[in-house]
């Protein structure tokens, strides 16, 4: 008589080794990738004790149970037995989307800025150079010019009495490449290359929301920032922003010049062009010795280094169930209809070892701003969305669904998670049947949590936990007014605050916050913004939601933040993430 099957067991085993096909290690037979899938499994629930590691019997070849076990499996299925095989085909779609493209790519560009007698930085105008041949890219270097004489300058032109000016010029290793010409990529990106604004300026962007005319306009500049400008009706809104530079900070010894020296970036932007019209645009920022990473894509001394995993993405706001379809899609193959998941989205592609939720729930359910409007009240009634334990069922469920073995999720409490404690605080669960159960449950828990003593209770945590449509153990929260840092020996950017909450009690926002020392990246506004060392996402929402009438500046956007400390935003445009 056979021994009953361990199903425990067989569904760790094939969780960790499908886990592992996801993070790209190979399966039975398959070589390249990572290593073994079954192998790799093996070693690390054995660090875990959860099983027993098997010991070689041969110096010359080692012996996995997990692969043993594997092919037992494969066995049983062939036969028609109960069985608990890894789905093999996880690495062949992972390794595909670590490849190829979203779409057939019709044109890129390269777009970036230098500085009148200034010397190039060599080691990153090699990397870009090396970059675009490999994209077979374009490259445009747009100009600015500064100012670099000195009193004693003036001093010995005035004694010569002499107003001569002096031309200006620059390196020579960028003569094929300079531009002061407007020209346009795509239908919908401008560079306009024949802005000259001074480097030191504190906002290069001043008074340049409406100079492309309804289109994104790509300003050379040495300090790296970015708007949204409002569009009306169902229009994408488009975006200001500025380059980087190619070249070494030089700057007068003046306070002006020492700021111009602190948010001198070496960086670009990155547009392309698919073939079905779409125009995507990135900024690639690089370390002081040139080395930058676009994506999956590693660029270090001339050389390019591929598939490689970028250290966080901080999603757009979630507004869980108001979730936009094409957005869920290009970000976690995520189907907003069926709720099921195929692991084709962006985060298979970069494989982040973070993933930050901010605002995960909206709690229409229970919005304050409705309480006195009765007919849209009736409307979130009609169409089911006035049930409290529902939006918190439907972000524990989506959360499951969204999260990876490969990445660790961190929830952000942010400022509609918080409407859960506020509508504790406020109402009269007598005047709610419908949710009548779901506040005692909660407001139980929150009087023995004070009861205990327990001053780290959080009811926003305590009900996706307690949620029955959730398996969210390896899910991280951080609390209000708690911090997560990560990069931190690139300085540490801090990815905790939700942005709602401002210095000294104030109304938070990307300007508030860009005083505040150190980097951060924030959500909150859902108008993706770079603003000095703040990096501020869009929603991933439906960008109308009822409250926001007349122009708006949402839109789609992620920041992806990369192991060398740097970010960018990563815009949704059409389903798609990249051309």
């Amino acid at each position: 008589m056979s021994s009953p099957i361990d199903w425990k067991k067989w569904y760790l085993y094939r969780s960790t080794i499908e886990g592992l096909l996801r993070e790209g290690y190979t399966p039975i037979g398959v070589a390249g990738g990572k290593g073994s899938a079954t192998e790799e499994a093996e070693r690390r629930l054995a660090e875990k004790g959860m099983i027993v590691k098997s010991e070689s019997k041969s110096k010359s070849k080692s012996k996995s149970k997990l692969t043993s076990w594997a092919r037992i499996q494969e066995q049983r299925k062939a036969k028609g037995l109960d069985h608990a095989c890894p789905d093999w085909t996880l690495y062949r779609s992972i390794a595909a989307s670590r490849v190829e493209p979203t779409s057939r790519v019709k044109e890129r560009w390269i777009l970036t800025s230098a500085q009148n007698e200034a010397a190039v930085h060599k080691p990153f105008f090699r990397n870009l150079l090396a970059y675009a041949d490999y994209l077979s890219a374009r490259i445009s270097v747009g100009r600015f010019t500064y100012q670099l004489s000195t009193v004693s300058d003036r001093a010995r032109a005035v004694s010569k009495r002499t107003h001569s000016i002096r031309e200006h010029i620059w390196a020579p290793e960028l003569e094929e490449y300079l531009t002061s010409e407007r020209f346009s990529c795509g239908s919908d990106v401008l560079f306009c290359a024949e802005m000259n604004t001074l480097p030191t300026a504190v906002r290069p962007l001043s008074g340049l929301h409406t100079y492309g005319h309804g289109k994104t306009a790509i300003f050379p500049h040495a300090k790296v920032a970015l708007e949204m400008v409002p569009t009306g009706g169902e229009n994408i809104p488009p975006a200001v922003l500025t380059t980087g530079c190619c070249t070494l900070a030089d700057y007068t010894d003046t306070k002006a010049g020492h700021k111009g020296v602190f948010h001198h970036v070496f960086g670009a932007v990155i547009v392309e062009l698919d073939d079905e019209g779409n125009t995507f645009f990135r900024h690639i920022i690089a370390k002081q010795d040139g080395t930058f990473q676009d994506l999956d894509k590693l660029v270090k001394e001339g050389k390019i280094y591929p598939n490689q995993r970028v250290e966080a993405v901080t999603f757009g706001d979630i507004q869980s169930p108001f979730i936009d379809t094409d957005v869920a899609l290009a970000t976690w193959g995520f189907d907003t209809e069926t709720w099921k998941t195929t692991h084709t989205g962006l985060i298979d592609v970069l494989q982040p070892h973070y993933g930050f939720y901010h605002d995960l729930i909206d709690f229409k359910s229970i919005s304050h701003h409705e309480e006195k409007q009765p007919r849209e009240r009736f409307h979130t009634f009609i169409n089911n969305g006035h049930l409290v334990q529902g939006d918190i069922d439907k972000a524990a469920a989506f959360l499951t669904a969204t999260s990876r073995n490969f990445m660790k999720s961190v929830v952000v409490e942010s400022n509609h998670d918080r409407w859960l404690e506020k509508w504790l605080d406020r109402c009269n669960h007598r005047h709610d049947r419908d949710n009548a159960l779901s506040f005692l449950k909660y407001e139980h828990a929150r009087y023995l949590a004070e009861a205990d003593g327990d001053s780290e209770f959080n009811v926003w945590r305590y009900a996706l936990l307690e949620s029955p449509k959730g398996r969210l153990e390896n899910v991280s929260f951080v609390p209000e007014g708690e911090s997560f840092t990560i990069c931190q020996e690139h300085g540490g950017i801090e990815c905790g605050a939700h942005g709602h909450s401002g210095p000294n009690g104030a109304y938070g926002s990307a300007q508030s916050l860009s005083k505040v020392s150190g980097k951060m990246t924030i959500g909150h506004s859902h108008s993706p913004t770079i603003l000095d060392g703040v990096y501020q996402v869009g929603t991933s929402s439906n960008l109308k939601l009822g409250y926001n009438v007349g122009p708006s500046s949402w839109a789609h956007a992620h920041c992806i933040t990369y192991s060398t400390g740097k970010r960018t935003l990563l815009f949704i445009k059409n389903g798609k993430w990249r051309a």
